[in-house]
C-alpha cells in the first residue's frame, strides 16, 4: 500500500486590507479509495501577525495520469478581530 503526502500552497481571502499564505504538508495516509488527509499550520506573517488553521481534506479526486488531489478549505484562527477564509488544493500524488 503506497502511503503519500501532497503539499499545498493557498491564498487566504482578503481582510483588513491583506491576505496571507498558507504552505504545508498534509499528513500520510494510505492511497486507498476516497481517502483523506490532515493538515495544519500557520499563515505567512503580514500586518505583523499571523493566523494558524487546520482541517481535514476533501477525499481525493483522481485525474488520469496525473495522479490525485484534495480540495482544502476553511477558516483561520480570530487575530487582531479578523480571520480568513481559504479554498484551494493541494499538488498530486501518485
Amino acid at each position: 500500500m503506497n502511503i503519500h503526502t501532497h503539499k499545498y500552497s493557498v491564498h487566504t481571502t482578503v481582510n483588513k486590507k491583506h491576505r496571507h499564505c498558507m504552505v504545508g504538508i498534509t499528513s500520510p495516509e494510505p492511497d486507498i479509495q476516497s481517502h483523506r488527509h490532515r493538515y495544519s499550520g500557520r499563515t505567512t506573517l503580514n500586518h505583523q501577525h499571523i493566523h494558524y488553521y487546520c482541517g481535514v481534506t476533501g477525499p481525493a479526486v483522481y485525474v488520469s495520469g496525473l495522479g490525485h488531489y484534495h480540495v482544502i478549505e476553511g477558516k483561520t484562527s480570530y487575530d487582531l478581530r479578523h480571520l480568513h477564509f481559504y479554498n484551494g488544493r493541494t499538488g498530486y500524488s501518485g
